[in-house]
């Protein structure tokens, strides 16, 4: 999926971390591609992003019906609540995010979760900017 986001900030110690918004939802992802091109804080880009789990999938049923994004401390790691859709391999957290490419090998044991509030534990988002 190709997103539209605002480049709020980058890390000056980091220099792969950069500071996003997508629909209001600000995410801390991890560019670890390097880019053909310099972004500009302050304007917009096309965008994909990958979710990476190094190890399992931590994934749990959420009972408090609250979606978003939530990092962990100052890690690139994020706890995404959101409704999981086995029929599109997606997870809606206010933004529709595809599973499909990223954490494939996990749908499978996915499928009591469908059409449900879930939660699970990413270790990274991935950012990769795309050329206008």
């Amino acid at each position: 999926m190709i997103y539209n986001v605002f480049v709020k900030g980058f890390n000056e110690h980091i220099e792969e971390e950069v500071i996003i918004e997508i629909n209001g939802i600000e995410l801390v992802g991890f560019m670890p591609f390097g880019i053909s091109f310099e972004p500009e804080k302050g304007k917009q880009y096309p965008i994909t992003i990958s979710l990476v789990v190094l190890d399992d999938l931590e994934v749990q049923e959420e009972k408090d019906g609250e979606s978003g994004f939530f990092r962990i401390d100052d890690s690139f790691s994020y706890i995404i609540k959101g409704t999981f859709n086995l029929e599109k391999k997606t997870i809606n957290a206010g933004l529709e995010l595809s599973l499909e490419d990223e954490i494939e090998e996990f749908i499978d044991e996915m499928w009591p979760y469908d059409g449900k509030k879930i939660q699970i534990r990413v270790d990274r988002i991935n950012v990769e900017f795309l050329e206008e």
